[in-house]
């Protein structure tokens, strides 16, 4: 069971707040953002595109969700929605032109505090995204990956048959392993993705100290 969010809020700054709160207070709150603010989409677009981009929608959505616990207890359990819509400029691998994709994402995330909470949910339900939560979370990164995550893996005009996107080979790759892998991009580890590298590395940022600083 599931409640409406209970009031919109406005994100002062999406690349820093308390995802925790605002998944508590069941916020709403939406915004735009500009491929040139997205590192890795903007490794995806052709250059000469760039002023014809819009700039990309984005609605954030918290919600607890009342769910069956061990021994049929009943636990509040707290979820974000992303929901994202927009075009971006790629690059046909068929006659190397210029195109308009088309993206909407729609995605849940359960949300969690510790790495050993994400590990533990994702054994029980593979299917549930999960995400190490922060007081200092980072909504734009968030949405830079999950839109590379959508992009076709050869991106081409329009077609009969849809091209699978890097997300669906992504998916695929979770069913084979159990697990899915990210780059860190400060320090170039590899590690689970939506958890703190081996470093103390999140989004970029070092949020936990190693034992050699």
């Amino acid at each position: 069971m599931s409640q409406s969010p209970s009031s919109s809020a406005v994100l002062d700054n999406p690349r820093e707040f308390d995802v925790f709160a605002f998944v508590r207070n069941q916020q709403q709150a939406c915004g735009e953002v500009l491929v040139q603010d997205l590192p890795r989409i903007l490794n995806e677009v052709t250059p000469d595109t760039l002023a014809h981009h819009s700039a990309l929608r984005w609605t954030v959505t918290g919600e607890i969700r009342q769910e069956l616990a061990a021994g049929g207890k009943t636990v509040a359990v707290p979820y974000l929605r992303l929901a994202l819509q927009g075009q971006l400029w790629l690059a046909c691998q068929r006659c190397l032109e210029p195109y308009e994709e088309q993206l909407a994402i729609d995605i849940w995330y359960r949300i969690v505090e510790s790495n050993a909470q994400a590990d533990a949910v994702s054994a029980n339900d593979e299917q549930v995204e999960v995400i190490v939560g922060s007081r200092r979370f980072d909504l734009i990164d968030l949405i830079d990956e999950e839109l590379l995550l959508s992009l076709p893996l050869v991106p081409k005009h329009a077609q009969n048959k849809k091209s699978p996107s890097k997300r669906g080979m992504h998916r695929s790759h979770d069913f084979l392993s159990g697990v899915a892998l990210a780059i860190e991009p400060t320090s170039g580890e590899v590690h689970r993705r939506h958890h703190v590298s081996p470093n103390g590395y999140y989004r970029g940022k070092q949020v936990v100290k190693s034992n050699n600083d």
